[in-house]
């Protein structure tokens, strides 16, 4: 990055205020690596702190919406990814039919996905650690239910 500068733009979208004023300040939903990567070479004065760096800005839609997909074309996620942002979705009032058609899944994957999300924080950590398999967290689920 250093040398080549940075090759694919920062997401970012407006912040609001409580009144959806706009703040002046962008958060990056989808780019946080590479931001973190900038800051560093800031730090070690390999980059100027006012270089300009291409952002693409987002309007409408939802920030974690953003994040999910970008996160999915770069990596296979952790489970667990997918189930904490399909929740943050669902609790930005996305249905789980809207969910399913953004992420091409089923509403089945998406519902059972929001299931799992609901299980205990510390079995989710156990989960996240290789502590459980899926189906082992999905056997918990089912005992629960």
């Amino acid at each position: 990055m250093a040398r080549r500068g940075l090759l694919q733009g920062l997401n970012v979208r407006a912040v609001v205020d409580p009144d959806g004023v706009e703040t002046g300040m962008y958060e990056i939903p989808a780019g946080g690596r590479r931001y973190r990567a900038l800051e560093l070479l800031v730090k070690r004065k390999r980059l100027a702190r006012t270089a300009p760096v291409p952002c693409i800005v987002r309007e409408g839609g939802i920030a974690e919406e953003d994040s999910l997909a970008e996160n999915v074309q770069r990596a296979p996620l952790h489970p667990l990814d997918q189930f904490r942002a399909f929740l943050a979705l669902r609790e930005k009032g996305q249905s789980e039919e809207e969910i399913a058609a953004a992420f091409f899944v089923s509403v089945a994957v998406v519902k059972q996905r929001l299931k799992l999300a609901s299980l205990s924080p510390k079995l989710l950590d156990t989960y996240a650690e290789d502590g459980l398999t899926l189906d082992q967290l999905m056997a918990v689920r089912r005992e629960v239910a």
